[in-house]
C-alpha cells in the first residue's frame, strides 16, 4: 500500500503502462476497470 502522498501523486500522474495516461482519467472516462487490474496486479508484485 501507498503512503496517501505517493498515492496521490500515481493516481494523477501519467502511467507508461496505461498509455501513458492518468489513472484519474481512466476512471473519469469511465475505464476504471483498468486501474483496477493495474493496482491488482502491482499488489500481486507482476511488473507489465
Amino acid at each position: 500500500m501507498l503512503p496517501r502522498d505517493q498515492a496521490n501523486v500515481w493516481i494523477f500522474s501519467p502511467n507508461r503502462l496505461l498509455e501513458p495516461r492518468k489513472p484519474a482519467d481512466l476512471v473519469r472516462d469511465g475505464e476504471y476497470q483498468r486501474v483496477l487490474a493495474l493496482i491488482d496486479a502491482m499488489a500481486e508484485g507482476v511488473f507489465v
